[in-house]
């Protein structure tokens, strides 16, 4: 089998061959559109695994490939970090990685419904967009007369209102002309949206799993056929949790270690079907007492989190919707009592083991904050004591023992020995010692030392010669 990698655009296409090996056999650049690059793959004998990113026309592109190829795969390009995250990005780059995620079957494959869900999808969001301009033009002409501080009727857009409002004019021309322009194009996004849901009316027949979802309280036909088109075939959904990550109602999550960090929701998928999601649980939480009682368990009493608890009740519409079309089943008020008793059961149990354990951890607290209270008193108790003692201990040394001090040793020491050593020690040294240095000793050394060794003149040879006979 050859995997094949196209990185497809309006004008030219990139492809990259690969065979059974991972070698690569072919590289080109095949300007034109589906038929040019089925051409140029037709030289390959044998299956072919083609895969391309989903963009615009990506339906056309799968049908046309799946024609020539044994297996097409649509991948997800928001989940190839090996290509829009590469620091060396380019067409030729982009079908190589393509080609070989394919043949390791790694590519985040996306779901390509058939021509008339696609059809229908594209109907549906037609819709949309004409209902939000249809909107805008309504904002204007009621700006245009609060401008002027002109009071309107409340319902300026159907029976009397209606009536006023076609048959006002203004005194001045360019404010008439500005009416008259934002009347003409009312009146074609009122004929466009009318026409639209006619033929989706038509199609909303046609299809059982629009009536079964409209028997939810709240969901009404656009809801139910927005979810019905873009839900397709229940059965791809292994999980009936799964829906809420495929409409992007699941917070996103940063989790790492004993960290877990959950922020707004991912707004993965359709809008559209999100929006009307959203929408249509208002009106299920006021006419359905299951729903309400959810919402309201979820929000706590707590106005800062309604919009959490209305983003969880369009979640929970959204499972209920899953397994009603996997199933069959159509809707019942009592479920959300009497559905799964047992999970219920769970559940209250958990949450009683959620309070047994919070007034344990409560019970401890104060346990600690007492014990922590004993030993500060206890401290306190120990620190006064000490300083009671050594307050009394230098009271009583304040009392004895500097008396004794001061009237005892420091009169001694000041009678006594000052007077000793001012009267002998330097009487002595005053009157003994620079005497005897005075006395003594300069006049030994003066009569002494000039006696000791006379100068004498050396004798001569005779006179030696007459003493050495003497002495014979």
């Amino acid at each position: 089998m050859y995997h094949v990698g196209i990185d497809i655009h309006s004008k030219q296409s990139s492809l990259c061959v690969i065979n059974r090996n991972g070698e690569c056999i072919k590289r080109a650049t095949v300007r034109g559109g589906t038929r040019e690059v089925c051409q140029a793959l037709a030289e390959f004998e044998g299956d072919l695994h083609i895969a391309f990113e989903a963009s615009l026309g990506y339906g056309r592109w799968f049908e046309a490939l799946s024609k020539i190829a044994k297996r097409v795969t649509v991948a997800h390009p928001g989940q190839l970090r090996l290509i829009f995250r590469s620091k060396k990005k380019n067409d030729r780059n982009d079908a190589e990685t393509l080609a070989r995620l394919a043949a390791v079957d790694a590519l985040p494959a996306v779901h390509v419904p058939q021509l008339d869900v696609r059809h229908w999808r594209k109907l549906i969001t037609s819709r949309q967009k004409a209902v939000s301009a249809r909107t805008r033009i309504k904002n204007g002409i009621r700006a245009l007369f609060r401008e002027e501080g002109i009071a309107t009727p409340r319902t300026l857009w159907i029976g009397k209102g209606r009536a006023w409002l076609n048959a006002y004019r203004f005194d001045d021309e360019m404010q008439q002309l500005d009416l008259d322009e934002f009347l003409l194009s009312l009146a074609e996004a009122e004929a466009r949206v009318d026409r639209i849901t006619a033929r989706l009316d038509q199609i909303a027949r046609a299809h059982p799993g629009v009536a079964l979802l409209q028997t939810i309280p709240g969901i009404g036909p656009r809801t139910a056929e927005a979810v019905v088109a873009w839900i397709d075939k229940p059965h791809r959904f292994v999980k009936n949790n799964r829906i809420g990550a495929y409409f992007g109602l699941v917070p996103s999550q940063d989790a790492s270690a004993d960290r877990n960090r959950l922020g707004r929701i991912t707004c993965d998928g359709p809008s559209a079907v999100r929006h009307l999601l959203v929408e249509a649980s208002w009106q299920a939480i006021r006419r359905s007492p299951a729903v309400r009682a959810r919402f309201e368990r979820i929000m706590r009493d707590d106005p800062l989190r309604k919009k959490k608890a209305l983003v969880a009740t369009a979640h929970h519409l959204a499972r209920v919707m899953l397994a009603m079309l996997k199933s069959g089943e159509v809707w019942r008020d009592e479920m959300g009592d009497d559905l799964q008793p047992a999970k219920r059961a769970r559940s209250s149990r958990r949450r009683s083991s959620r309070k047994q354990i919070a007034r344990r951890a409560s019970k401890r607290t104060n346990d600690q904050a007492q014990t922590e209270t004993s030993a500060e008193d206890s401290t306190q108790r120990s620190t006064k004591q000490t300083a009671t003692r050594s307050t009394k201990q230098t009271a009583t040394r304040s009392t004895q023992q500097p008396a004794t001090r001061s009237t005892q040793q420091p009169a001694t020491r000041s009678t006594q020995q000052p007077a000793m050593r001012s009267t002998q020690q330097p009487a002595m040294r005053s009157t003994k010692q620079p005497a005897t240095r005075s006395t003594k000793q300069p006049a030994t050394r003066s009569t002494t030392r000039p006696t000791k060794r006379p100068a004498t003149r050396p004798k001569s040879p005779k006179e030696n010669h007459q003493n050495k006979q003497t002495r014979v």
